[in-house]
């Protein structure tokens, strides 16, 4: 029975528990009517909250503190992917972590691997060493020297700039044409020298003799000549401008180790103030006069950088290194995009060139990439009729830059084969070639190279393999017989009046015997 003040069908029990009480709408009507003015104002409220937040559909991805670049980078191409969206501040503020890079590649030729770096790093002056040489993410191809190059750079601490690993190589600006002519070289020489610092366990190393070393440029029969006379005068030094300086270095910098970026760095540091180094082309150091210390720094007497304006010498020998004519042509043309001359195998092997172990100007095909030298023929399909001798006067190269080399691109072999292009040249010792061996002397050389490269002389690229296939060709020497290249020669006389000498070729399809004369 319910109480005598209820309605009976206002009775509501949510459920049958005993210790639920009946709510009953004639006692609480006014608390209903509030039930769903308190609703609506809880959800405004939420939904208030809720706005002063944006959501994301997706969680955030986790990141480290990687601000944009400065705005005098340029902006990534669009092909670029789009995560991360910012390159990293600079330099990076943690360690052991993957940063994003942007710089010049180089090569420098230490011995005996070489090793690549990116200079000049998101616009400052650092340098960071790579594992290798980078891979371009979208073509898969070798990355050469000289071009601008973003990738992601892996670091095993906050405090070294050696990368463990490298990915997402790509050019984001291609390397410009390398001009070798008509340059002058503006050279600052900076003599290293080692001074010993109270308190610490080192001692003090000399420098190289200053006078000895701008002799060595600056006298009669010196650098200065000797690049006059191999480029006939397409390179030539400003000798005025020619600067050799002593560059004290207290030990502490260094605590008796030794790198080409240690020297470098340090010498930047104590170089005089007055001197400017934006006022020269081409900066050379010169290691201490110790040969153990220089050992240290570098393997081998000289290191140039490929493309670059950087290299590094020996100063302990007086036939080696700073002191060696060979060595800085052979350093200072690294700069210009060349690379080592090789024999059987042997990097340094072309002993007829500056460019491998010899002291004499750069070879045929060494002459024509940097623009000094022209051919007396260039013979291709199109203008060498087959199965017919042709004859050619060939002069010594040290005569002149014109018709200094027979050029030989063999595209008549299949597509599979023919990979490499062949130089013919006279070498005669005279004017810069005055220190060529005498194995070399009046004799026929034959080189080969890389026709890809070749044919684009005009771009830094990776090592062509400049390569001596043939020396000693001995004047009077018949029936060459270059069989991979289905090639015929005939070396005749030396005339030692005119430093010349007859060379006669053939170009045949199954063999020498189809090769005659061609009808007067």
């Amino acid at each position: 029975m319910a109480p005598a003040n209820c309605c009976p069908r206002w009775t509501f029990r949510l459920l049958p528990y005993p210790w639920q009480q009946p709510f009953r709408a004639s006692e609480h009507g006014f608390i209903l009517l509030l039930v769903p003015l308190l609703a609506t104002l809880t959800l405004a409220l939420v939904d208030g909250a809720l706005a002063a937040t944006p959501t994301s559909p997706l969680s955030p991805l986790p990141t480290t503190s990687q601000p944009s670049l400065p705005p005098s980078e340029a902006p990534l191409p669009p092909s670029e992917p789009s995560w991360p969206p910012s390159e990293p501040s600079w330099p990076p503020s943690s360690g052991g972590a993957a940063i994003t890079i942007r710089g010049k590649l180089l090569y420098r030729t230490t011995w005996p691997n070489g090793t690549w770096l990116l200079s000049s790093v998101n616009g400052t002056s650092t340098s960071y060493t790579l594992p290798y040489q980078p891979i371009e993410a979208r073509s898969g191809n070798e990355i050469p020297p000289g071009q601008y190059v973003n990738l992601t750079c892996f670091l095993p601490n906050d405090i070294t700039t050696m990368c463990s690993n490298i990915t997402n190589a790509r050019i984001y600006l291609a390397a410009a044409p390398m001009i070798a002519t008509n340059v002058t070289l503006r050279v600052l020489v900076m003599v290293v020298s080692i001074n010993k610092t109270p308190g610490r366990r080192c001692s003090a190393v000399k420098g190289a003799n200053v006078t000895q070393i701008k002799d060595a440029f600056l006298g009669p029969g010196g650098y200065a000549d000797f690049f006059e006379n191999c480029s006939y005068g397409r390179m030539v030094f400003d000798r005025q401008m020619l600067t050799v300086e002593p560059i004290v270095i207290p030990c502490i910098e260094t605590n008796l180790q030794c790198t080409p970026e240690i020297i470098s760095n340090a010498a930047m540091k104590y170089l005089p103030q007055e001197i400017s180094t934006g006022e020269y082309s081409h900066l050379l150091y010169v290691f201490p006069d110790d040969k153990e210390f220089g050992n240290k720094c570098n393997p081998s007497p000289g290191l140039g950088e490929v493309p670059g304006p950087n290299s590094w010498y020996w100063s302990s020998d007086f036939d080696k290194g700073i002191f060696s004519k060979g060595t800085v042509m052979q350093e200072i043309l690294h700069n210009f995009g060349l690379y080592h001359g090789w024999r059987n195998k042997d990097e340094y092997g072309d002993a007829s060139t500056c460019m491998g172990s010899g002291q004499s100007c750069p070879s045929a095909p060494e002459l024509w990439h940097l623009g000094w030298a022209t051919p007396l023929a260039q013979l291709n399909s199109s203008t060498f009729p087959v199965a017919t001798y042709m004859n050619f006067t060939l002069p010594a190269t040290y005569l002149g830059p014109m018709g200094a080399m027979i050029k030989i691109q063999p595209d008549w072999l299949d597509t599979n084969y023919y990979t490499k292009n062949l130089y013919l040249s006279l070498r005669v010792k005279a004017a810069g070639d005055k220190d060529l061996y005498e194995d070399f002397n009046g004799k026929l050389n034959i080189h080969e190279i890389n026709s890809t490269m070749d044919n684009s002389r005009d771009k830094v690229g990776n090592d062509p393999f400049v390569t001596m296939i043939g020396e000693r060709m001995t004047p009077g020497s018949n029936n060459v017989r270059l069989v991979p290249y289905k090639l015929l020669l005939h070396i005749g006389a030396f005339n030692d009046r005119t430093s010349t000498i007859m060379v006669t070729i053939c170009r045949f399809v199954n063999g020498p015997d189809e090769c005659t004369f061609a009808a007067l």
